[in-house]
């Protein structure tokens, strides 16, 4: 029996004992910045993101941001972290 995690994070991906099943969370979220331009041709967008902060988060903010690139602007980002006493609470960056 072989097993696998069934994460598809950057990190997990760049050891050789956890290969991915699918593309990476930073893909998919580049692939969905890629939506929303080609679903508005020649519209301005600004665009917000709320992310949390682990390999989750991070991959999809950084997918975000390669998609974006100069043709979207990232208006507002912030993360949220697990606290073990309150539950999830958002900080700022």
């Amino acid at each position: 029996v072989v097993l696998f995690p069934a994460s598809l994070s950057s990190e997990m991906a760049a050891n050789e004992y956890t290969p991915p099943s699918g593309p990476s969370y930073k893909v998919e979220a580049m692939r969905a910045m890629d939506w929303v331009v080609a679903e508005n041709p020649g519209k301005a967008i600004k665009a917000g993101i709320i992310y949390q902060q682990d390999d989750y988060g991070k991959d999809g903010l950084a997918g975000w941001k390669e998609a974006a690139g100069k043709i979207v602007a990232i208006s507002l980002r912030r993360r949220f972290i697990r606290s073990r006493s309150n539950g999830w609470r958002k900080t700022r960056l």
